[in-house]
Formats: structure tokens, sequence, C-alpha cells
């Protein structure tokens, strides 16, 4: 609460006076980034895998993860045996470019909403920063990919680059693979029509709960001891009926936004992305292919809200757009009612915060 309170705080500041706009992006990523890194080195749910994963890796050892990450933990390791650098290093190669893509591809005027996604979404900023490392590693490298695709994707090298970074990347996590099928997306026709139909198959997978293809992606991630492995906690047919409706309001104006976005592969990628949701919520490891899907597609969120313009809140003289109104107030609930849900089931992995020293 205290962390929200603040970067609201320092956005009214930033956006309400002469200061560069710039500052709020720097201060809110090295916010993020420093209680990223300063945690204590228990926190998180995997916390004891990846320090004894360290500790062996470090003492020339076997342990097994992806080879890039065993490769990064050994390189670490000649230069330093404490754990918390270590943290530092994984949050650095995060954040910093985390930090360069919204820069680079999102209107100044759009920063806020993206760091409050980034902050309020548990399995971006908790999950991804305090838990699982690996990703986060191979999203940061995946963002790097990401940066020189969005300025070339209509070039060959462009695909072919990232590409590249996607396999570098599934070397920290194999969820990365999954991310080769985003230069294939720019390959399809896409109409309203075919979203439409993408998102009843979608459905029929959840519904049908589809094994087979539960264990495909299991395996492909990863995590093919996985493949039973519970649903998410979103699984519910309420969030899926709302993550229905935003699909399909969004689809609605497909063809308007396709020619107002900067980059149609992103916002191609986000609607992908809320598309594969639906499916994604039946299986909690699957889910995470959803969250790096999501981190790459930030820039179009402001974009594709930006074009339901059709419903808008009045407050005094000012008008907003129910839409963004909306999914903020979606974000802010999910936080907070992620937190009370850890609170009330005792969870000391991710509650209390508590720092290195």
């Amino acid at each position: 609460l205290c962390i929200f309170i603040y970067l609201v705080t320092v956005y009214i500041i930033v956006y309400n006076s002469n200061v560069s706009r710039k500052a709020f992006l720097v201060i809110s990523v090295i916010s993020l980034f420093l209680l990223s890194s300063l945690r204590d080195i228990s926190m998180g749910a995997d916390a004891e895998n990846y320090l004894l994963a360290f500790k062996t890796i470090g003492a020339r050892g076997t342990y097994y993860m992806e080879k890039g990450y065993v490769l990064y933990n050994r390189l670490i390791g000649k230069i330093t045996n404490n754990y918390s650098l270590m943290i530092t290093a994984n949050c650095l190669l995060f954040y910093i470019p985390l930090y360069k893509y919204l820069k680079n591809t999102v209107d100044e005027g759009n920063w806020p909403m993206c760091i409050f996604i980034v902050f309020l979404q548990p399995y971006i900023f908790l999950q991804t920063t305090f838990n699982v490392m690996r990703q986060a590693c191979a999203v940061g490298i995946l963002l790097i990919g990401m940066l020189y695709y969005s300025k070339h994707e209509k070039e060959a090298k462009g695909i072919i680059l990232f590409s590249v970074a996607a396999i570098v990347a599934a070397q920290f996590h194999r969820s990365a693979y999954f991310a080769l099928i985003i230069p294939l997306l720019r390959f399809v026709n896409w109409t309203v029509k075919k979203w439409r139909v993408a998102l009843l198959i979608s459905i029929l997978l959840n519904v049908m709960n589809v094994s087979g293809l539960v264990r495909f992606f299991a395996q492909l991630a990863g995590f093919n001891k996985y493949f039973n492995y519970r649903s998410s906690l979103l699984n519910n047919p309420l969030y899926l009926l709302l993550v229905v409706i935003f699909v399909v309001a969004i689809t609605s104006k497909y063809d308007e936004l396709k020619e107002t976005t900067m980059s149609k592969q992103v916002l191609d990628l986000y609607i992908f992305s809320l598309v594969f949701l639906v499916f994604a919520v039946s299986n909690d490891m699957i889910y995470r292919v959803y969250i790096m899907l999501a981190i790459l597609s930030l820039p179009a969120v402001p974009v594709a809200l930006g074009g339901m313009t059709t419903i808008k809140v009045s407050v005094g003289n000012n008008k907003f757009n129910a839409f963004r109104i909306i999914l903020m107030l979606y974000y802010v609930s999910f936080f907070f009612g992620y937190i009370l849900y850890l609170s009330r089931s005792g969870n000391a992995a991710y509650i209390p915060y508590r720092f290195c020293f």
C-alpha cells in the first residue's frame, strides 16, 4: 500500500509540474528495482531452490536448470558468493530492458499506465522478479529482442534477431520458446472475425480441459512434471466472462486501432495474449507464458484502450476513458486481493516485505 501511494504521489507531482515526464519513468523503474533487489533472500516461493542452485553451481556442482541460467550462475559465482548480489544482477537484467522498452515504444503520457500495470499485476512484479528469477532473466532478453523487432518488424533481420533473442532467452527459461510465435503473427491477415474465432477456440480449450495440449505447453515451458498442475486462481466463470467481454470490445475496434497504432504487431500480440489468457488460466504453469506475452505487449495496452472512446466518464470539466478507469480499478483490486489472499493464507514468502540488511 505504501509503494502504491508513493507511485501515485510521484505521478501527481511529475505530471502536474514542469519536471520532465521522463523523471516519472526513471523514478518508478528504479523504485521497483530497489524493492526487488534489496529484498531478503528468503522472499519468494522458490527462494530456497534458487539459493541452493546458486551455491551448488558455484561449488562446481550440477543442478537441473536451463543451461544458460546455470552458466549465468557460474559466472556470477566467480565474482561473488553473495546471493543478494546475484538477485541484484537478475533484477538489472529485467528492469534495464524494461525501462528501455517502455521509453522507446510508449508515449510519455502513457508511461504511468504501463508502470502501474507492471506493479499491480502480481505475476509481473511479485512472481517474476521475486520468485521465478529464471523467467525474469528470459523476459529481459526478450525485451531487448522486442525493442529491436518493433523497429524492424517488416524486415527479415528484425525477425531473425528477435528469434535469436528468444532462443537465447529460452536457455534461461524454456517458456521463452513460445515467443517464437510472435513474428509469425504478422503473416496472418487478422480480422475481427478471425479474432472472434480464435477467442472461441480458446474458450473451448478451457472448457474441454484438453490435457494433451496442457502437456504439450508444459513440456515446451520445461515443466513436464506439471502437466496436471492445478488451475490458476483466476480460472472461474466470472473472470473469464470479463476477459471475453474485454476482447470482444477491443476487437470490435480492431480495424480502426490497427491504422492508428505505431506497431500493428504489438497490437496483435496484445490481443493474442488476451485470447491465450482464456486458455492459459486452466493451468497455472501455462499462465506464466501469458505473463511473458503480457509484458512484451505492454505498449499496446494504452493504444487499445485509447481507441475505446465510445464511453466517457465526466469528472468536473474533465472527461476520462471509461475503459482505462475500469482496467486500472481491475488491477488495483487484483493486486490488493492477491495480497489479502496471501496474508490470510499465512504465506510468508511475500508478506511481510523484508530487506536483505
